[in-house]
């Protein structure tokens, strides 16, 4: 696959993933019926982090991630490696759930 095509891939691949997670959804609760928190990692009103952040999911180690995003913007904008992990996984649980609706 060429350079080219798997850049626009995988930036159609972000805006996806976007959409998904900023899509409304119901309240999530607790088994004992409360409301739980829904609350944002600190980075992610900063768009370009969060497309970068989006953009390496998988692609690379935590570290490595991490890295590239401090390089880039810099180490105030960038999240912290349990904030990166904390993101991907609710993306993995994201897309487990868009896979069992399939």
């Amino acid at each position: 696959m060429n350079e080219s095509v798997r850049i626009a891939a995988l930036e159609q691949r972000v805006d996806q993933l976007e959409c998904m997670i900023a899509a409304p959804t119901l309240p999530l609760r607790y088994e004992d019926g409360k409301i739980r928190n829904q609350r944002y990692p600190d980075f992610w009103p900063d768009l370009p982090v969060r497309k970068a952040v989006i953009a390496l999911y998988r692609q690379v180690t935590i570290a490595e991630a991490v890295r590239r995003i401090v390089a880039e913007f810099g180490k105030d904008r960038a999240p912290s490696k349990s904030a990166l992990q904390r993101c991907w996984k609710q993306i993995d649980l994201a897309r487990a759930g868009d896979e069992s609706r399939s």
